[in-house]
């Protein structure tokens, strides 16, 4: 039955591990949705059956506990809660980014409004559909629309610029679209878009290329063209990786064949693709950075892996933040590992000045009845040749639901703040109306 496993669960995405988890979960979700998978009808009812009892047999009753960290209390930041006092409903951000040149945070939300965080935090728009990204490039605002926030591969996805009041489409029909970049990749002067279309079963890494000929629909001036046809793209990043002079691409995709590609630039935009880490598919990897960890030269990738949803809803031990050491060949190697259940986001910066990269994590899965508070951890670099944080929290990140994060010296004071958004999917009602929050404002004290 062994091969009969890893020929069978095996042939589309990287073979789990039956251990990973729990016979209930197993029997009652996973198995129940690999059957209606395509494939799946080639199996007979006597080779299903075998398979699930191989798997059951080698499944445990329950996960071990996390190995939990110690986690002292916050320093780095004073924590303060906010509450948009013009919002009717509460808990339902979706976006946050800063905006340098404003020295504020944009802010989306469920109900499609996007606006920013001042003193009077006036609503500047309302569109039709959930913003999960809005940003500044020259003179215009781009802002990215889901469509639909639950999983879906209906394409009512759609990214606008907004010029002077004047609102464009510059892509529709976009599948669950979550995360949007703008680069000029191949250095002629002109910029590219790149779109992370997560969906469901289908979505893929867009490319929109400027068209040569302008046409009175603004949508039509740019080409749109699939550079991986997959599922599950979160979110990329840019640099020349392999040191030839042209911008490559890191894509993170973590819909059932998880892990990172990369997509190293040829001529005229076209890419050779390459797999850098492959992940199981209850992983749950949901967002990275690129970044020089140990200051050696060579990029190196910050993990977070902590979603929760979907078909195998339990606390995993195996959740949390990972740093990838690159060896400067582009081969990643785990070398750090901070366990967080839920672990959603993570941000790299030298938030307290002295020299090193340190990390900031959010989760929007943590253990709600044992440790909530952990749904926020600062770690701070210790320095030295080993990679070695110490965890910092406040009750505070016990207060919320937090989907989003991002960084920015918000207060003009030379140092980076930190905003997470609430977005209340996981807390019950009574406690959604005992903490009416929308903003978890961390305050560097740097400076």
């Amino acid at each position: 039955m062994q091969s009969a496993y890893q020929n069978y669960c095996g042939s589309c995405h990287m073979l789990p591990d039956p251990q990973h988890l729990p016979k209930r979960i197993w029997a009652e979700t996973v198995l129940p949705q690999m059957w209606n998978l395509q494939g799946a009808p080639a199996l007979d009812s006597l080779q299903k059956a075998q398979l699930t009892a191989y798997i059951l047999a080698q499944a445990p009753d329950a996960l071990p506990e996390i190995t939990k960290q110690e986690v002292a209390e916050l320093e780095q930041f004073k924590a303060e809660i906010h509450t948009v006092e013009q919002n009717k409903s509460h808990g339902i951000i979706t976006s946050l980014s800063f905006d340098s040149l404003r020295e504020a945070f944009w802010i989306g939300d469920a109900l499609g409004r996007s606006y920013r965080h001042s003193e009077n935090l006036d609503p500047r728009t309302q569109y039709g559909s959930p913003v999960v990204s809005t940003f500044r490039r020259d003179d215009s605002d781009y802002v990215t629309l889901i469509g639909y926030l639950g999983p879906s591969d209906l394409a009512r996805g759609h990214l606008l610029r907004i010029t002077a009041g004047a609102i464009d489409t510059l892509a529709g029909n976009l599948r669950r679209p979550v995360f949007t970049h703008i680069e000029d990749l191949n250095n002629n002067g002109q910029e590219e878009i790149l779109i992370s279309e997560f969906g469901n079963n289908f979505g893929a890494l867009t490319l929109l290329e400027r068209s040569n000929q302008p046409s009175g629909n603004i949508e039509e001036e740019y080409e749109k063209r699939e550079l991986v046809s997959l599922p599950g793209c979160i979110k990329v990043a840019i640099a020349d990786l392999d040191h030839d002079g042209r911008k490559d691409i890191l894509a993170l995709f973590g819909q059932a064949r998880e892990g990172m590609k990369i997509l190293y630039q040829q001529e005229e935009l076209n890419f050779e693709i390459e797999e850098a880490l492959q992940f199981t598919p209850e992983f749950g990897s949901s967002w990275f950075e690129l970044a020089d960890i140990n200051a050696d030269g060579f990029l190196d990738v910050i993990l977070a892996n902590g979603d929760n949803a979907d078909y195998s809803i339990v606390l995993k031990p195996y959740h949390g933040v990972r740093i990838f050491l690159n060896d400067g060949e582009n081969q990643f190697e785990e070398s750090y590992f901070f366990p967080m259940h839920g672990a959603t986001r993570v941000l790299v910066e030298d938030f307290d000045k002295d020299g090193d990269l340190d990390l900031a994590a959010m989760a929007f899965f943590p253990d709600f009845q044992a440790d909530p508070q952990r749904g926020f951890v600062y770690l701070e670099n210790l320095g030295g040749k080993n990679l070695a944080f110490a965890a910092q929290t406040t009750p505070l990140s016990a207060k919320g639901n937090w989907l989003v994060m991002d960084k920015g010296d918000m207060d003009g004071d030379g140092d980076t703040d930190i905003i997470l958004g609430n977005f209340y999917q996981f807390r019950n009602r009574a406690f959604q109306q005992e903490n009416p929050i929308d903003l978890l404002i961390l305050k560097n004290l740097w400076n």
